[in-house]
């Protein structure tokens, strides 16, 4: 045991010297940035990786449900008034052999040094299959810690309406360092996610992974680059806190199951049809 205490006592000693790190961009974070949003700035990426979606042993609609994934992303966000922001959301790409896009939209209010909240709506189409997303979202800031979530309700020409959500926990180890996990669920997919974003210090890129594992056998991994712009240079905690909310475009992407009920079948057009004829006794 004797062996782990000096290891033990550097590491202690590292995190006490990165703590005023902490105190003094985020101090510096609440004297410029009182608005929602501290000034018209936008992001973009690019990513690539590989998707494995739920099993369908029933019925395949797409025509690969495992493949290579990428895609290119970006944002804008912009004041509207000091009290809220205003930010718009795309995304092209591919999931396995399946073309995709989609637009989103978020409203919100936030107190950079303590909270987000606000409301999200989408539409997106991956194939054939088109998705409409409307929810609340919200964002919790902890020192160097940041709950962030989404919640609502989803429609999509594959699945029932039905609730859709994530949450992530997001911790800064250093403050251009963002280490996260979190659970998702949506197109009756339910995933764990971990995650995690470096910025070089003075710089307006970053390198991001992401990554969730789910049931039946979903599993996606993918990482990119960022290139923030607009505004002052900072340091990503404060881009994360001051900018622009979570593109949640990507992350909430799958090939969705389609499971018709017995006596039904699929079609693309118009999902599960047929009936299945019952005679009732009297």
């Amino acid at each position: 045991m004797h062996k782990f205490t000096p290891l033990a006592g550097g590491l202690a000693y590292a995190v006490l010297l990165t703590m005023p790190v902490y105190a003094a961009d985020l101090d510096l974070a609440q004297e410029v940035a009182a608005c929602a949003v501290s000034g018209p700035n936008g992001k973009i990426e690019g990513a690539g990786g590989s998707i494995h979606a739920n099993d369908d042993p029933i019925n395949n609609f797409f025509d690969n449900d495992q493949g290579s994934r990428y895609h290119a992303a970006g944002s804008i966000s912009v004041p509207f008034d000091c009290d809220f922001g205003l930010q718009i959301d795309g995304l092209v790409g591919h999931l396995a052999d399946e073309s995709t896009w989609g637009v989103g939209g978020h409203l919100f209010t936030r107190d950079p040094a303590n909270h987000l909240f606000g409301v999200y709506g989408e539409y997106s189409e991956i194939g054939n299959n088109s998705i409409t997303r409307l929810a609340v979202e919200g964002e919790l800031y902890l020192d160097q810690i940041t709950w962030s979530g989404i919640a609502g309700v989803e429609d999509s020409d594959l699945t029932n309406s039905e609730f859709f959500g994530a949450a992530q926990l997001g911790f800064y180890a250093t403050d251009n360092l963002q280490l996260s996990v979190g659970v998702t669920h949506f197109l009756e997919s339910t995933a764990a996610t971990v995650g995690a974003e470096w910025q070089q210090e003075g710089s307006n890129v970053s390198l991001f992974a992401q990554a969730a594992f789910g049931d039946g056998d979903y599993s996606t991994v993918y990482g990119g680059v960022r290139v923030y712009f607009g505004g002052e240079q900072k340091s990503l905690i404060r881009r994360h806190r001051e900018d622009d909310p979570i593109n949640w475009i990507a992350l909430l992407q799958t090939l969705a199951p389609v499971v018709c009920p017995p006596g039904t079948t699929f079609n693309p057009t118009e999902g599960c049809v047929g009936a299945v004829m019952m005679l009732v006794a009297e």
